[in-house]
């Protein structure tokens, strides 16, 4: 069985896991993003929609395994309108959002993720995530 990836983010350290976890995992992979509150969200909701992929570029040869294209499985435009059963929660947001987050997507989607990925942690981020998860899901 695929694993299934939810991203919370659609900047390029988000696109690049995306395309990675497609290309070497295999795993269904879902976004979301802001795109009512930020600009940059909604170009990327508008070109996934349109083209139906996301794309990873380098800038050097050394660096061609990390390229690639990966279909999401979907993209949703709030958090709050997240549905569907994932895995994996990845946090490609600031670490100052985590809490903000957390607190808008459904409990019915944070109750069944088995762990979560933190990108860009802040020393100690992990215990504010298992903390504000550990009602929902104890098992994170």
């Amino acid at each position: 069985m695929r694993p299934s990836i939810l991203i919370v983010g659609t900047g390029p350290v988000a696109v690049q896991l995306g395309v990675l976890f497609d290309k070497y995992l295999d795993a269904e992979i879902a976004f979301v993003s802001r795109s009512h509150v930020s600009a940059r969200s909604k170009q990327f909701v508008e070109a996934v929609a349109a083209s139906g992929d996301i794309e990873a570029h380098v800038q050097n040869k050394q660096h061609d395994t990390l390229t690639g294209t990966a279909t999401p499985r979907h993209v949703f435009d709030a958090y709050a309108s997240v549905t569907g059963t994932y895995d994996y929660l990845v946090l490609a947001c600031t670490a100052d959002a985590y809490v903000d987050t957390l607190k808008q997507l459904p409990n019915a989607v944070l109750e069944k993720i088995k762990s979560v990925l933190l990108v860009s942690p802040t020393l100690g981020s992990n215990i504010i995530v298992r903390t504000q998860l550990e009602p929902i899901q104890p098992q994170i």
